[in-house]
This record gives C-alpha cells, sequence and structure tokens, in this order.
C-alpha cells in the first residue's frame, strides 16, 4: 500500500512539473512584463525591413535590401545606414512615460485632437517580422519635455520623451549616403583611368600591382596605394542640383571629364 502511495505521489510530481515548465515558458514573468511596458511599442530594429516618415510637410521612404538601405521616395539612391540606425534605435527604444487609456480621456472630457492625434502631425510607419505598425505622433504636452503618441487604430495615448523630434530627418539629403564610393576601392582587383593623355588599365595579380596598358609593366606600389586611399576616402559634401540632371551642364560626360576612374 505504500510502496502504491509512494509511486501515485511521484506521479503527481511529474505531471505538476511539466505543467510547471509548460505554463512558466508560456506565461511572461512580472520583469518580462514591465519591460515590455516600459516602452511605446515591441519594435525589433533589427528586423525592420522598410520605413516610412511623414512630419509636418517632409515624407520620405526607404527599405532594407540585400546589400544595405535605400531611399525610395521622393527619390531612389543609397541611403545612410549609420543615419537610419539611429532612428530605429531611438524608435525601439521609445519609452512609455504615461499611458491615457479612453477612460481616462473621458473622465478628463479630452479627446484624440485634445492631444494632436485625431489628424496627426506625424507618422512612422514600419515594417518588421511580417508585421506592419505605425506611430502617430502628437503635440508636445504644455508642461515638460513630453511627446504624445499613439499606434495608429489603438485607443491609448502614450506619453513620451521629445527626443524622437531630434533624431527625425527634416530633408532626405540628412539620410542620403555620403560615402562617393560605398565598397572600399582598396579590395579592387583592377583599376581603369580614362584621362586626355591617354588610358592606364593596372590590374592585381598574387598581391602585387601590374600596369597591363598602355604597356605591361610592374606598377608603382605606392603610387597605387596612394590613389585607393584618396578614393577611400572621398565623401559628399552636399549634393547639387537634380540628380536626373544632363551631366554635361556640370561637365560630367563621358567626353567633358578631366577623368575617369573604373574599378
Amino acid at each position: 500500500m505504500i510502496k502504491h502511495s509512494t509511486w501515485w505521489l511521484a506521479f503527481l510530481l511529474l505531471v505538476g512539473g511539466l505543467l510547471y515548465g509548460l505554463l512558466g515558458r508560456r506565461l511572461p514573468t512580472t520583469e518580462q512584463r514591465q519591460l515590455r511596458d516600459a516602452f511605446v511599442w515591441r519594435l525589433v530594429s533589427d528586423q525592420v525591413v522598410s520605413l516610412a516618415i511623414e512630419y509636418r510637410d517632409f515624407k520620405v521612404e526607404c527599405e532594407r535590401r540585400r546589400d544595405g538601405w535605400f531611399l525610395t521616395a521622393p527619390i531612389s539612391g543609397r541611403a545612410d545606414a549609420a543615419r537610419i540606425g539611429q532612428i530605429l534605435n531611438a524608435l525601439e527604444d521609445l519609452p512609455r512615460i504615461e499611458t491615457v487609456t479612453a477612460d481616462d480621456r473621458r473622465r478628463r472630457n479630452t479627446s484624440f485632437d485634445t492631444y494632436a492625434l485625431g489628424t496627426p502631425r506625424g507618422r512612422v510607419v514600419v515594417e518588421y517580422g511580417g508585421r506592419r505598425e505605425e506611430l502617430w505622433i502628437g503635440a508636445v504636452a504644455p508642461v515638460g519635455e513630453w511627446l504624445y503618441v499613439r499606434l495608429a487604430g489603438q485607443e491609448k495615448v502614450f506619453v513620451t520623451v521629445t527626443n524622437l523630434l531630434g533624431v527625425l530627418p527634416q530633408s532626405v539629403a540628412e539620410l542620403r549616403e555620403r560615402r562617393f564610393l560605398y565598397r572600399d576601392p582598396r579590395q579592387a582587383a583592377r583599376i581603369e583611368i580614362h584621362r586626355p593623355q591617354g588610358f592606364v588599365r593596372l590590374i592585381r595579380r598574387n598581391a602585387r600591382w601590374m600596369m597591363q596598358q598602355p604597356v605591361s609593366a610592374p606598377a608603382d606600389e605606392e603610387r597605387v596605394d596612394g590613389l585607393l586611399e584618396v578614393l577611400s576616402g572621398l565623401t559628399i559634401e552636399s549634393f547639387v542640383g537634380d540628380f536626373r540632371a544632363d551631366p554635361v551642364a556640370y561637365q560630367l560626360s563621358l567626353d567633358d571629364a578631366v577623368a575617369q576612374v573604373g574599378l
């Protein structure tokens, strides 16, 4: 009888342990709930594949591709991945200072318009993990450095920090890639230089640079390394004119250019 009771008790303990393990994995801990509720949304910046920002009169859209971030509207071109990362990190870490529920608004006799969230002043749309979420940006609180925001389709209004406004870009130029060459020219295996005086082709062979045209001979390693170092440090100071403008207007056509360098 005692032996039977012992087996039955062991069986109950085993079942209880299994149930506890299953439920323990499914139910968030108090710490996990507090961490989840500490932020406006559960954005994972590393998983974001597209980002659209609309604030006042400014609009921009960009997407992540296999070889980096690209602007898709209002212009197309390579984007500054570091700048976009800064924006996404700020969005991910957006703290939830206070929550204003629908019941709170009724008690205070306020509405979404009170917080400039009926028709928001700005929108941030992200896609990540197969989800699309839209953050509405409202007014700055009259007292304190607080900002009202809301997730589209939800009733809650969140009070967060105004730091977000300082991170959002004010122009497309802020998000454009500033590196002239986004791939490191020091990894090049071939260099072609076209100048009015003639054409030069260099190739890297067994870690050494060789001149292939106009003659076949070893190249000056120091001068080639110096050229690559200059090219790798080129940055864009400002963007001039329409990106679709005729290159002839800037003497950048194939016939007018002082030199053409291909890697």
